[in-house]
């Protein structure tokens, strides 16, 4: 899993590193440039809470108080994010190929289906919007909290004990409001949780 997620690191930041000096657009003027909250790190309290997107708001005060308006760091963290996105991709596809239904099937493949799964996820050129369009920050940081729903709540439900599984199903709760409040489509979680799980 260790070399599958280095592997899937690697992929995205070459493939996106031609991006780190693409300037700000579009809305990114109004929500990052121009926006007072976001150069003041004492808002960052107000921001996280203030419901919508609040959360990757205060993730936009953080890149500005390390590095005021180098688009550099903005591009690093939306990289990141994206990374960290296919990571959970590999292991939820991971995890499904060797469930006790599929195993036979799948498992002696599901690392390779996983890892090439994930890594199509991350070069895919479907993506190139929500990864260096700097404010679309939105849309991959509230996947992240989706996809980490997603996976909690396959931990969760394969996991012995009811203290573990009370850890994960709390997580899977955490991560959702954590996700509507990076932007709103984080909403239709529990129904892709509930499809998932049918």
């Amino acid at each position: 899993h260790l070399i599958a997620a280095i592997i899937m690191i690697a992929a995205a930041f070459a493939v996106y590193s031609n991006t780190f000096y693409a300037s700000f657009h579009f809305d990114d003027i109004p929500n990052i440039v121009e926006n007072p909250k976001i150069k003041n790190i004492n808002n960052i309290p107000e921001m996280a809470t203030a419901g919508s997107r609040g959360i990757t708001m205060a993730t936009f005060a953080l890149n500005y108080y390390f590095g005021g308006l180098n688009v550099i760091g903005y591009h690093i963290v939306n990289i990141s994010i994206h990374a960290i996105n296919g990571v959970l991709v590999y292991f939820i596809l991971y995890m499904t190929f060797n469930l006790p239904s599929l195993r036979e099937t799948f498992g002696d493949k599901s690392y390779r289906l996983a890892l090439y799964a994930s890594l199509l996820f991350l070069v895919h050129p479907i993506q190139t919007q929500s990864v260096t369009y700097i404010v679309q920050r939105l849309e991959i940081l509230a996947s992240l909290f989706y996809l980490l729903a997603l996976f909690l709540f396959i931990k969760g439900k394969y996991a012995e004990g009811m203290f573990k599984k009370i850890i994960f199903y709390g997580g899977v709760i955490i991560s959702y409001i954590l996700g509507i409040f990076s932007k709103e489509i984080a909403v239709t979680a529990p129904a892709v949780i509930l499809l998932y799980d049918y």
